[in-house]
């Protein structure tokens, strides 16, 4: 018997659509703010997303903290992804999209390279098991002092509105897919162990002083 892929959803032009109708709801929930307005924005040269998708994120907060001076000094901006159906170049030109399987160590090139690195909603698309190396993999991009921005949200925090039968039948068989898939309906309480027990004890990861802001934030709105 095959075994399901981990993400839940499609890689379609619609797919594509909901991401970016997505994205401007999770810049709601943060009042306008697409980088935590408690990271200090004027250091900050290389950004990178990953899970990027379409790649909006990176372009709009490009567009945001360098008002469209794009091109000065040594800026730089990758997306990264494990799949590039969802790419679009011609939308955001500035952006370097790579492809990329997070479980696995990224090139060499990339390492210890960013200020900031920014990763939504993985949940549906990581298995429990990848979790730990991808952590390991997602802090190795960090320069030393740079900053982790990592919104999540847990499946078992879900509820519908109005809550009935049908909704709280449709909530149970997202976390039922979830676990079929080898998701973990914990997330963010599996991302936040493996951070205080595993990432921060991590040398390399402690020598970055990492902040992350933060598994928590986007769990409270969910």
């Amino acid at each position: 018997m095959a075994t399901k892929e981990a993400y839940m959803l499609s890689r379609d032009r619609a797919e594509s659509e909901r991401l970016n109708v997505q994205h401007d709801y999770m810049r709601d929930l943060g009042h306008g703010h697409l980088v935590h307005p408690l990271i200090d924005t004027t250091k900050i040269k290389r950004i990178a997303d990953v899970g990027t998708g379409t790649g909006i994120w990176l372009w709009e907060t490009a567009q945001e903290l360098f008002n469209l001076r794009l091109n000065e000094g040594e800026r730089e901006f990758v997306g990264f992804d494990i799949s590039p159906e969802q790419f679009q170049p011609e939308s955001y030109p500035i952006i370097g999209f790579v492809i990329h399987d997070i479980v696995q160590p990224f090139p060499e090139e990339y390492r210890g390279k960013f200020d900031l690195v920014h990763i939504r909603l993985l949940s549906y698309a990581l298995k429990a098991e990848d979790l730990r190396n991808a952590v390991e993999n997602i802090v190795s991009l960090l320069r030393p002092g740079g900053f982790l921005q990592w919104e999540e949200c847990d499946a078992i925090d879900c509820w519908a509105v109005p809550e009935t039968p049908r909704t709280r039948a449709a909530v149970f068989n997202v976390i039922s897919e979830r676990v079929a898939r080898g998701l973990t309906p914990a997330f963010v309480i599996s991302l936040l162990h493996i951070f205080l027990l595993t990432a921060f004890k991590n040398s390399n990861a402690v020598s970055k002083d990492t902040s992350i802001f933060n598994a928590t934030l986007a769990r409270r709105h969910f």
